[in-house]
């Protein structure tokens, strides 16, 4: 298990036990770490280096974390490094393919993430592309619906086994929530396959195996959809004062949004997707068919023609340009805020 610990002087590092003893690493030389491997890998396959980087950053990401990731790059040996802000690689990954149009249509993107929520309005007519604001939580995402699960499970295994104690276990829980989440997710039947050549037909409901977890008990624990979704209730309250204080911002009521973009792995759960069509009942929703893709689509396009020096299509460059002076003025006005 690793455990977070921070020094007098208010730096981060990660003590990790290993053979030879006692690690501290701080958290830019572990993102690091991922950054010079997925490098790697990208020249493996390229046939040539590969020095600067396109990196997408959750809309309420600090100065100082953007300096941090900034650094980690550096130590992955990237010469150049640039920001793109997650729900704008989204709303560039998704308008890329779409055909041109005279009509005004203003869009609410919703990205749930693992970690974050981003919540960014924008208008798209012409091909071009005004943002009006980028709002979110930056401590809120899929993983508090995990922490959900673990909870529930935890409390199962107290009062009905007397087991409060996983020890290294604890990990193999977290997984199996993560899966239970997946499960939950998906159309009202699926095969899951245990680790253990148990399989399972589910309908809306999931059974937690206990002998993964606990060798000695051979029981099971389920759970439905609807139980879980009960449990969620603050959760969705949460994300609901999100989605209302980004309309708040722009002084839009729910009517002025003409599409509901979905986008991160949390947006596939049947019950986020019904309290935003509750919220936006006139409103077109659309999710990507790999939405926890989109970000990495829309970056890869634009660091594409960011690339090239040759622009050719029209359609592309004209959200660049738009992209960028949206993002500008953004800047101008957290600092004149700021002032």
């Amino acid at each position: 298990m690793l455990t977070l610990k921070v020094l007098e002087n208010n730096d981060t590092f990660i003590k990790c036990e290993t053979t030879i003893g006692t690690r501290k690493i701080c958290p830019e030389h572990i993102a690091a770490a991922l950054f010079e491997y997925i490098k790697e890998k990208v020249e493996e396959f390229e046939g040539s280096q590969r020095d600067r980087v396109m990196i997408t950053i959750p809309s309420t990401l600090t100065d100082s974390q953007k300096d941090s990731t900034c650094v980690a790059a550096i130590i992955a040996k990237f010469d150049v490094v640039d920001f793109m802000p997650e729900p704008v690689a989204a709303a560039f990954g998704y308008l890329i393919d779409q055909p041109p149009t005279d009509h005004n249509f203003t869009f609410l993107l919703f990205d749930l993430g693992g970690g974050t929520l981003d919540i960014c309005i924008f208008k798209y007519e012409r091909n071009e592309i005004e943002i009006f604001c980028q709002n979110g939580n930056q401590n809120f995402g899929g993983r508090d619906f995990d922490n959900i699960l673990i909870d529930y499970f935890s409390q199962k295994f107290f009062y009905d086994y007397g087991i409060n104690d996983f020890g290294s276990k604890k990990y193999k829980l977290m997984l199996e929530c993560q899966k239970i989440k997946e499960i939950l997710s998906i159309c009202d039947e699926a095969l899951y396959v245990f680790p253990n050549n148990k399989s399972k037909m589910i309908t809306s409901s999931f059974s937690l195996d206990i002998e993964e977890i606990v060798s000695s008990i051979e029981k099971t624990i389920e759970i439905t959809r609807r139980e879980f979704e009960e449990l969620s209730t603050e959760l969705l309250e949460k994300i609901s004062t999100c989605v209302i204080d980004a309309l708040e911002e722009c002084k839009f009521k729910a009517e002025n949004i003409n599409k509901i973009l979905l986008v991160g792995g949390g947006s596939r759960m049947p019950m986020i997707k019904e309290l935003l069509k509750n919220m936006f009942p006139n409103s077109k929703h659309l999710c990507a068919k790999n939405p926890e893709e989109m970000i990495a689509v829309g970056a890869a396009y634009y660091s594409c023609y960011l690339a090239s020096l040759l622009i050719e299509d029209k359609k592309m460059l004209e959200l660049y340009c738009y992209l960028n002076e949206s993002e500008e003025e953004n800047e101008e006005e957290i600092s004149s805020d700021e002032k």
